[in-house]
């Protein structure tokens, strides 16, 4: 049986192979809960792993940033295109709350049109080339996200805070139930907005 809205962080890693959210994300995991909603306590891609530990900003941005060159690499979709249409396909809609590179790691998935159509991104501070094909997106930057001004035009929804700073921002917040909330109220759509 499927869920009826599967809700997922979808960012880079820190930490190579670790797949554990961090208390920050769990706890703003915990605050889209609600009926009919699986909330994954894993991040991208949702493979176990072991429990989350604290690396350096420096550390973390450089592990980043050598994961979204590699995710262009024919080889990331074949690694793990099947963890996340596995995720896609046990749900009636799939809302991925992609930080970050998260929005570059979904489209360079590559995955079929039928798959993408179920998901809703929720892009905070993107650094993507481009939007999804099929997927509905709503996109969020910040005021004194630099990172994100720089390497990603088109986000309409400008938040206050800077590149780090949305899981505690009570706007993005309430943006995120809000598309969450539009999710179980209406079919699915291919909008970009």
């Amino acid at each position: 049986m499927s869920a009826a809205l599967v809700i997922a962080f979808l960012t880079g890693q820190s930490r190579p192979g670790c797949c554990a959210l961090s208390p920050e994300q769990d706890r703003f995991l915990n605050e889209l809960a609600g009926p009919g909603r699986e909330l994954v306590r894993l991040n991208f891609p949702y493979r176990a792993s072991a429990a989350f530990r604290e690396v350096s900003l420096v550390v973390a941005s450089w592990r980043n940033f050598r994961g979204y060159l590699a995710s262009r690499r024919a080889g990331f979709a074949r690694a793990y295109r099947d963890d996340v249409t596995a995720l896609v396909a046990r749900a009636d809609r799939v809302v991925f709350l992609a930080g970050s590179s998260g929005l570059e790691l979904f489209n360079n998935l590559q995955l079929a049109e039928e798959h993408e159509r179920k998901c809703l991104l929720i892009c905070y501070g993107p650094v993507a080339r481009r939007l999804p094909h099929y997927a509905t997106t709503v996109v969020a930057q910040g005021a004194r996200d630099y990172l994100s001004q720089a390497f990603f035009r088109g986000g309409p929804r400008l938040l206050k805070c800077g590149h780090m700073g949305y899981l505690d921002d009570p706007d993005f917040l309430r943006l995120c139930r809000e598309q969450i909330a539009l999710q179980t109220s209406q079919p699915c759509t291919s909008i970009s907005t």
